[in-house]
């Protein structure tokens, strides 16, 4: 939940700093949709079990100095926070003691592959290299979400 409100934020601010321009612009609105879909997939997974989800009140996230000065600030900071995500959906699917749950995690794990992929391409790196992205723990996660919250 933590993942996809971060990032659901960091898009609602790239769009509105209005930096980007044509394939990147439209690609961020895209992005902050599914981030959008992705946490009220989740959230509706944790209300299902009887859990309160945390919602955007729940955080105040920060972002480096710059991210959203440019076009190309937001790329390189969209490629970083979708690797986290990548990370933290394959990590859940490994560690998820409901495996009713593989499906919505692997399916958002896909979602947010492409969305690291583009980013990654659009700032100059590759779009794809690793056969095997490196999961990440909730430690890691949470370790990895820290840099954004104050």
């Amino acid at each position: 939940v933590g993942v996809e409100l971060l990032l659901a934020d960091f898009y609602g601010q790239a769009v509105a700093a209005a930096n980007a321009r044509g394939r990147v612009k439209k690609y961020l609105g895209i992005a902050a949709s599914n981030e959008q879909d992705h946490y009220k997939a989740v959230a509706g997974i944790l209300t299902g079990a009887g859990l309160t989800p945390a919602t955007s009140d729940d955080f105040t996230f920060t972002y480096p100095k710059g991210t959203f000065s440019s076009e190309a600030s937001i790329i390189v900071q969209a490629a970083k926070l979708e690797a986290v995500a990548l990370g933290a959906y394959l990590g859940a699917l490994t560690s998820v003691q409901a495996t009713a749950l593989n499906t919505v995690f692997g399916r958002v794990a896909a979602s947010e592959a492409q969305h690291q992929g583009f980013f990654s391409a659009a700032s100059g790196g590759r779009a794809f290299s690793l056969a095997f992205p490196t999961p990440l723990t909730i430690a890691d996660t949470s370790n990895a979400l820290d840099a954004y919250t104050a």
